[in-house]
Protein backbone atom coordinates (compact mmCIF):
# COMPACT_ATOMS: atom_id res chain seq x y z
CA UNK A 1 0.00 0.00 0.00
CA UNK A 2 1.53 3.25 -1.03
CA UNK A 3 0.38 5.53 1.77
CA UNK A 4 0.93 9.27 1.39
CA UNK A 5 0.17 10.87 4.71
CA UNK A 6 -1.29 14.39 4.43
CA UNK A 7 -1.90 16.02 7.77
CA UNK A 8 -4.16 19.09 7.58
CA UNK A 9 -5.22 19.15 11.21
CA UNK A 10 -3.04 22.08 12.17
CA UNK A 11 -4.19 24.16 9.25
CA UNK A 12 -7.85 23.43 10.03
CA UNK A 13 -7.33 24.25 13.69
CA UNK A 14 -5.77 27.56 12.75
CA UNK A 15 -8.73 28.37 10.53
CA UNK A 16 -11.18 27.64 13.35
CA UNK A 17 -9.21 29.79 15.71
CA UNK A 18 -9.19 32.69 13.26
CA UNK A 19 -12.95 32.40 12.80
CA UNK A 20 -13.47 32.56 16.57
CA UNK A 21 -11.63 35.85 17.04
CA UNK A 22 -14.26 38.42 16.14
CA UNK A 23 -15.32 40.07 19.41
CA UNK A 24 -14.84 43.61 18.13
CA UNK A 25 -14.48 45.50 14.87
CA UNK A 26 -10.71 45.90 15.13
CA UNK A 27 -10.23 42.11 15.39
CA UNK A 28 -12.64 41.36 12.56
CA UNK A 29 -10.83 43.62 10.08
CA UNK A 30 -7.86 41.46 9.05
CA UNK A 31 -5.45 43.21 6.71
CA UNK A 32 -4.01 41.56 3.62
CA UNK A 33 -0.51 41.60 5.06
CA UNK A 34 -1.74 40.07 8.34
CA UNK A 35 -3.51 37.23 6.53
CA UNK A 36 -0.43 36.46 4.47
CA UNK A 37 1.75 36.38 7.57
CA UNK A 38 -0.64 34.01 9.34
CA UNK A 39 -0.81 31.69 6.32
CA UNK A 40 2.97 31.65 6.07
CA UNK A 41 3.30 30.79 9.75
CA UNK A 42 0.72 28.03 9.41
CA UNK A 43 2.54 26.62 6.37
CA UNK A 44 5.85 26.56 8.21
CA UNK A 45 4.25 24.82 11.18
CA UNK A 46 2.61 22.21 8.92
CA UNK A 47 5.87 21.56 7.03
CA UNK A 48 7.71 21.01 10.28
CA UNK A 49 5.02 18.64 11.51
CA UNK A 50 5.00 16.76 8.20
CA UNK A 51 8.76 16.33 8.33
CA UNK A 52 8.67 15.07 11.90
CA UNK A 53 5.78 12.66 11.28
CA UNK A 54 7.01 11.34 7.90
CA UNK A 55 4.21 12.93 5.89
CA UNK A 56 4.61 12.56 2.13
CA UNK A 57 6.65 9.35 2.43
CA UNK A 58 5.83 6.40 0.22
CA UNK A 59 5.70 3.39 2.53
CA UNK A 60 6.47 -0.06 1.11
CA UNK A 61 6.15 -3.36 2.93
CA UNK A 62 7.85 -6.39 1.38
CA UNK A 63 7.19 -9.99 2.39
CA UNK A 64 10.57 -11.74 2.17
CA UNK A 65 9.64 -15.39 1.63
CA UNK A 66 12.74 -17.53 2.27
CA UNK A 67 12.98 -21.22 1.40
CA UNK A 68 14.75 -22.02 4.69
CA UNK A 69 16.47 -19.74 7.19
CA UNK A 70 19.81 -21.49 7.58
CA UNK A 71 23.19 -19.87 8.30
CA UNK A 72 23.62 -18.58 4.76
CA UNK A 73 20.07 -17.27 4.49
CA UNK A 74 20.35 -15.49 7.83
CA UNK A 75 23.40 -13.71 6.47
CA UNK A 76 21.37 -12.60 3.45
CA UNK A 77 18.56 -11.38 5.69
CA UNK A 78 21.09 -9.41 7.73
CA UNK A 79 22.30 -7.72 4.54
CA UNK A 80 18.73 -6.94 3.52
CA UNK A 81 17.85 -5.41 6.88
CA UNK A 82 21.07 -3.37 6.93
CA UNK A 83 20.40 -2.03 3.45
CA UNK A 84 16.80 -1.17 4.31
CA UNK A 85 18.04 0.68 7.39
CA UNK A 86 20.46 2.60 5.15
CA UNK A 87 17.67 3.51 2.71
CA UNK A 88 15.31 4.61 5.46
CA UNK A 89 17.97 6.82 7.03
CA UNK A 90 19.08 8.48 3.81
CA UNK A 91 15.98 8.75 1.59
CA UNK A 92 13.34 11.42 2.07
CA UNK A 93 10.79 9.89 -0.30
CA UNK A 94 10.38 6.22 0.70
CA UNK A 95 10.27 4.00 3.76
CA UNK A 96 10.73 0.25 3.39
CA UNK A 97 9.86 -2.51 5.85
CA UNK A 98 10.49 -6.26 5.60
CA UNK A 99 8.50 -9.18 6.97
CA UNK A 100 10.70 -12.29 6.97
CA UNK A 101 8.82 -15.55 6.37
CA UNK A 102 10.66 -18.86 6.80
CA UNK A 103 9.46 -21.58 4.42
CA UNK A 104 11.31 -24.24 6.45
CA UNK A 105 12.04 -26.19 3.24
CA UNK A 106 8.32 -27.01 3.01
CA UNK A 107 6.18 -26.27 -0.04
CA UNK A 108 3.03 -26.20 2.10
CA UNK A 109 4.61 -23.83 4.61
CA UNK A 110 5.77 -21.44 1.88
CA UNK A 111 2.36 -21.53 0.19
CA UNK A 112 0.95 -20.46 3.56
CA UNK A 113 3.55 -17.67 3.76
CA UNK A 114 2.51 -16.37 0.35
CA UNK A 115 -1.15 -16.49 1.35
CA UNK A 116 -0.28 -14.56 4.52
CA UNK A 117 1.51 -11.92 2.42
CA UNK A 118 -1.62 -11.56 0.29
CA UNK A 119 -3.86 -11.29 3.36
CA UNK A 120 -1.66 -8.61 4.91
CA UNK A 121 -1.67 -6.75 1.60
CA UNK A 122 2.08 -6.60 1.23
CA UNK A 123 3.24 -4.27 -1.52
CA UNK A 124 5.44 -7.00 -3.00
CA UNK A 125 6.82 -10.46 -2.33
CA UNK A 126 10.54 -11.23 -2.59
CA UNK A 127 10.55 -14.96 -3.23
CA UNK A 128 13.28 -17.54 -2.68
CA UNK A 129 11.17 -20.56 -3.55
CA UNK A 130 11.31 -23.99 -1.94
CA UNK A 131 10.29 -25.67 -5.18
CA UNK A 132 9.42 -23.91 -8.43
CA UNK A 133 6.69 -26.31 -9.57
CA UNK A 134 5.08 -26.51 -6.14
CA UNK A 135 5.09 -22.75 -5.50
CA UNK A 136 4.12 -21.47 -8.96
CA UNK A 137 0.31 -21.76 -8.49
CA UNK A 138 0.42 -19.78 -5.22
CA UNK A 139 2.71 -17.20 -6.81
CA UNK A 140 0.30 -16.75 -9.71
CA UNK A 141 -2.61 -16.37 -7.29
CA UNK A 142 -0.73 -13.64 -5.44
CA UNK A 143 0.00 -11.78 -8.66
CA UNK A 144 -3.66 -12.14 -9.70
CA UNK A 145 -4.48 -10.50 -6.37
CA UNK A 146 -2.38 -7.51 -7.41
CA UNK A 147 0.84 -8.25 -5.53
CA UNK A 148 3.95 -8.25 -7.73
CA UNK A 149 6.63 -10.86 -7.04
CA UNK A 150 10.39 -10.67 -7.43
CA UNK A 151 11.79 -14.19 -7.82
CA UNK A 152 15.49 -14.77 -7.21
CA UNK A 153 15.58 -18.55 -7.52
CA UNK A 154 14.65 -18.84 -11.20
CA UNK A 155 11.08 -20.13 -11.29
CA UNK A 156 11.12 -19.83 -15.05
CA UNK A 157 10.06 -16.22 -15.59
CA UNK A 158 6.57 -16.75 -14.18
CA UNK A 159 6.94 -13.84 -11.74
CA UNK A 160 6.81 -10.10 -12.29
CA UNK A 161 10.59 -9.79 -12.03
CA UNK A 162 13.24 -12.52 -12.04
CA UNK A 163 16.72 -11.74 -10.69
CA UNK A 164 19.79 -13.97 -10.91
CA UNK A 165 22.40 -13.20 -8.26
CA UNK A 166 24.09 -16.57 -8.42
CA UNK A 167 22.59 -18.23 -11.47
CA UNK A 168 23.19 -21.92 -10.94
CA UNK A 169 24.37 -22.39 -14.50
CA UNK A 170 26.94 -19.63 -13.98
CA UNK A 171 28.09 -21.19 -10.69
CA UNK A 172 28.53 -24.54 -12.41
CA UNK A 173 30.48 -23.00 -15.28
CA UNK A 174 32.91 -21.32 -12.88
CA UNK A 175 33.45 -24.63 -11.07
CA UNK A 176 33.94 -26.46 -14.39
CA UNK A 177 36.54 -23.91 -15.47
CA UNK A 178 38.46 -24.37 -12.22
CA UNK A 179 38.37 -28.17 -12.39
CA UNK A 180 39.37 -28.14 -16.06
CA UNK A 181 42.42 -26.02 -15.32
CA UNK A 182 43.31 -28.20 -12.34
CA UNK A 183 43.09 -31.43 -14.33
CA UNK A 184 45.08 -30.04 -17.22
CA UNK A 185 47.81 -28.82 -14.88
CA UNK A 186 47.83 -32.21 -13.11
CA UNK A 187 47.48 -34.80 -15.91
CA UNK A 188 48.32 -37.70 -13.59
CA UNK A 189 45.53 -36.87 -11.13
CA UNK A 190 42.37 -39.02 -11.15
CA UNK A 191 39.41 -37.64 -9.21
CA UNK A 192 36.81 -40.10 -7.93
CA UNK A 193 34.02 -37.80 -6.90
CA UNK A 194 31.15 -37.87 -4.43
CA UNK A 195 28.57 -35.13 -4.93
CA UNK A 196 26.45 -33.88 -2.03
CA UNK A 197 23.39 -32.26 -3.56
CA UNK A 198 21.17 -29.83 -1.66
CA UNK A 199 17.64 -31.21 -1.31
CA UNK A 200 15.31 -33.06 -3.65
CA UNK A 201 12.80 -30.25 -3.14
CA UNK A 202 15.35 -27.67 -4.36
CA UNK A 203 15.94 -28.50 -8.04
CA UNK A 204 17.35 -25.01 -8.57
CA UNK A 205 20.70 -26.34 -7.30
CA UNK A 206 20.86 -29.19 -9.81
CA UNK A 207 22.39 -27.28 -12.77
CA UNK A 208 25.68 -26.71 -10.90
CA UNK A 209 26.14 -30.47 -10.60
CA UNK A 210 24.92 -31.22 -14.11
CA UNK A 211 27.59 -28.84 -15.39
CA UNK A 212 30.26 -30.62 -13.34
CA UNK A 213 29.17 -34.01 -14.63
CA UNK A 214 30.15 -32.93 -18.15
CA UNK A 215 33.75 -33.20 -16.95
CA UNK A 216 33.35 -36.99 -17.21
CA UNK A 217 33.04 -36.58 -20.97
CA UNK A 218 35.79 -33.98 -21.28
CA UNK A 219 38.26 -35.80 -19.00
CA UNK A 220 37.11 -39.46 -19.08
CA UNK A 221 40.39 -40.73 -17.64
CA UNK A 222 40.58 -38.18 -14.82
CA UNK A 223 37.09 -37.30 -13.56
CA UNK A 224 34.65 -39.96 -12.37
CA UNK A 225 31.40 -39.37 -10.46
CA UNK A 226 31.24 -42.36 -8.13
CA UNK A 227 28.21 -41.41 -6.03
CA UNK A 228 25.81 -38.58 -5.35
CA UNK A 229 23.13 -38.11 -2.70
CA UNK A 230 20.97 -35.38 -1.19
CA UNK A 231 22.52 -33.74 1.85
CA UNK A 232 19.52 -31.52 2.63
CA UNK A 233 21.88 -28.52 3.00
CA UNK A 234 22.80 -29.94 6.41
CA UNK A 235 26.20 -30.35 8.06
CA UNK A 236 24.99 -33.25 10.20
CA UNK A 237 23.51 -35.09 7.22
CA UNK A 238 26.73 -34.60 5.27
CA UNK A 239 28.84 -35.96 8.15
CA UNK A 240 26.85 -39.20 8.27
CA UNK A 241 26.76 -39.46 4.47
CA UNK A 242 30.53 -39.02 4.16
CA UNK A 243 31.17 -41.57 6.91
CA UNK A 244 29.04 -44.08 5.00
CA UNK A 245 30.79 -43.28 1.72
CA UNK A 246 34.21 -43.88 3.23
CA UNK A 247 33.11 -47.43 4.06
CA UNK A 248 31.32 -48.11 0.78
CA UNK A 249 33.50 -46.30 -1.77
CA UNK A 250 37.14 -46.57 -0.71
CA UNK A 251 38.27 -45.14 -4.07
CA UNK A 252 36.75 -41.72 -3.29
CA UNK A 253 39.23 -38.83 -3.11
CA UNK A 254 37.09 -35.79 -3.93
CA UNK A 255 33.84 -34.44 -2.47
CA UNK A 256 31.81 -31.53 -3.83
CA UNK A 257 29.25 -30.00 -1.46
CA UNK A 258 26.19 -28.11 -2.66
CA UNK A 259 26.87 -25.42 -0.06
CA UNK A 260 29.43 -24.66 2.59
CA UNK A 261 27.42 -26.39 5.32
CA UNK A 262 27.45 -29.75 3.51
CA UNK A 263 31.11 -29.34 2.59
CA UNK A 264 31.91 -28.58 6.24
CA UNK A 265 30.19 -31.82 7.17
CA UNK A 266 32.37 -33.70 4.69
CA UNK A 267 35.51 -32.09 6.13
CA UNK A 268 34.54 -33.03 9.68
CA UNK A 269 33.96 -36.64 8.67
CA UNK A 270 37.24 -36.82 6.74
CA UNK A 271 39.20 -35.33 9.62
CA UNK A 272 37.50 -37.71 12.02
CA UNK A 273 38.63 -40.62 9.87
CA UNK A 274 42.12 -39.09 9.58
CA UNK A 275 41.99 -39.05 5.75
CA UNK A 276 41.65 -35.32 5.08
CA UNK A 277 45.07 -35.23 3.41
CA UNK A 278 43.88 -37.77 0.81
CA UNK A 279 40.83 -35.75 -0.27
CA UNK A 280 39.97 -32.61 -2.15
CA UNK A 281 36.80 -30.78 -1.09
CA UNK A 282 35.18 -27.95 -3.04
CA UNK A 283 31.89 -26.12 -2.61
CA UNK A 284 29.71 -23.12 -3.45
CA UNK A 285 28.34 -19.90 -1.90
CA UNK A 286 31.67 -18.63 -0.49
CA UNK A 287 31.21 -16.63 2.68
CA UNK A 288 30.78 -18.69 5.82
CA UNK A 289 33.56 -21.14 4.85
CA UNK A 290 36.36 -18.75 3.96
CA UNK A 291 38.55 -19.90 6.85
CA UNK A 292 38.44 -23.41 5.41
CA UNK A 293 39.63 -22.01 2.09
CA UNK A 294 42.54 -20.39 3.91
CA UNK A 295 43.42 -23.63 5.68
CA UNK A 296 43.25 -25.61 2.44
CA UNK A 297 40.42 -27.81 3.67
CA UNK A 298 38.29 -26.26 0.92
CA UNK A 299 40.38 -26.33 -2.23
CA UNK A 300 37.95 -24.05 -4.04
CA UNK A 301 34.70 -22.24 -3.27
CA UNK A 302 32.56 -20.45 -5.85
CA UNK A 303 31.80 -17.29 -3.90
CA UNK A 304 28.83 -15.00 -4.34
CA UNK A 305 29.01 -11.48 -2.96
CA UNK A 306 25.51 -11.36 -1.50
CA UNK A 307 26.40 -8.10 0.27
CA UNK A 308 26.39 -6.59 -3.19
CA UNK A 309 23.58 -8.71 -4.59
CA UNK A 310 20.93 -8.43 -1.87
CA UNK A 311 20.54 -4.63 -2.22
CA UNK A 312 19.85 -5.18 -5.92
CA UNK A 313 16.85 -7.31 -4.90
CA UNK A 314 15.57 -4.46 -2.72
CA UNK A 315 16.16 -1.86 -5.43
CA UNK A 316 14.41 -3.94 -8.08
CA UNK A 317 11.48 -4.59 -5.73
CA UNK A 318 11.08 -0.85 -5.19
CA UNK A 319 11.26 -0.21 -8.93
CA UNK A 320 8.79 -3.05 -9.51
CA UNK A 321 6.29 -1.33 -7.21
CA UNK A 322 6.87 2.30 -8.09
CA UNK A 323 8.18 2.26 -11.65
CA UNK A 324 6.50 -0.77 -13.21
CA UNK A 325 9.72 -2.79 -13.56
CA UNK A 326 9.28 -6.21 -15.18
CA UNK A 327 11.62 -8.72 -16.80
CA UNK A 328 14.62 -10.94 -16.15
CA UNK A 329 17.91 -9.54 -14.84
CA UNK A 330 21.17 -11.46 -14.42
CA UNK A 331 23.65 -9.94 -11.97
CA UNK A 332 25.82 -13.07 -11.69
CA UNK A 333 28.70 -11.47 -13.58
CA UNK A 334 29.14 -8.83 -10.88
CA UNK A 335 28.53 -11.06 -7.84
CA UNK A 336 30.40 -14.35 -8.50
CA UNK A 337 34.08 -15.16 -8.03
CA UNK A 338 36.08 -18.38 -7.92
CA UNK A 339 37.72 -18.28 -4.48
CA UNK A 340 40.94 -20.10 -3.60
CA UNK A 341 43.69 -19.58 -1.04
CA UNK A 342 45.27 -17.15 -3.50
CA UNK A 343 42.43 -14.62 -3.51
CA UNK A 344 40.37 -15.40 -0.39
CA UNK A 345 41.53 -12.24 1.41
CA UNK A 346 40.57 -10.12 -1.59
CA UNK A 347 37.15 -11.75 -1.72
CA UNK A 348 36.50 -11.20 1.97
CA UNK A 349 37.52 -7.53 1.72
CA UNK A 350 35.28 -7.15 -1.33
CA UNK A 351 32.30 -8.56 0.55
CA UNK A 352 32.96 -6.52 3.69
CA UNK A 353 33.32 -3.27 1.76
CA UNK A 354 30.16 -4.02 -0.23
CA UNK A 355 28.30 -4.63 3.04
CA UNK A 356 29.23 -1.24 4.49
CA UNK A 357 26.18 0.59 3.19
CA UNK A 358 27.07 3.75 5.11
CA UNK A 359 29.39 4.45 2.17
CA UNK A 360 26.47 4.25 -0.23
CA UNK A 361 25.70 1.59 -2.84
CA UNK A 362 27.41 2.16 -6.17
CA UNK A 363 25.26 -0.33 -8.09
CA UNK A 364 21.91 1.14 -7.06
CA UNK A 365 19.16 1.21 -9.66
CA UNK A 366 16.92 3.58 -7.69
CA UNK A 367 15.74 6.93 -8.94
CA UNK A 368 16.72 10.06 -7.04
CA UNK A 369 13.09 10.49 -6.04
CA UNK A 370 9.77 8.73 -6.56
CA UNK A 371 7.61 11.69 -5.50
Amino acid sequence: MKKTKLFLAMALAAAVMLAGYGSDDSDSKATTSGTAAEEGANADTKAAADSADGAGLIELNFAWCVNNVDTAQQMYIDYAEAYVEYLNSTRSDIRVSLDIMDGQSSVDKQIGDIETAVAMKADAIILDCVDAAGITPAAKDAMDAGIPILDWRDMGDVCTVTVDLDLDKSIGEIAVDWYSKYLEENPDVVLNVGMIYGAASHPNCFPRFEALKTLEETYPEQFHVVVWQYGDWSTDTAIKMTEDWLQTYPELNCIIGANEETAMGAVQALKGANVMDKFMVTTFNGQSGLDLVRSGEFKMDVGCNKALGIPLLIDDSINMCLDGLTGHFNYSEITLLCVTDENVDYFEDWVNNAGDYSKGFEHTTLKESYQ
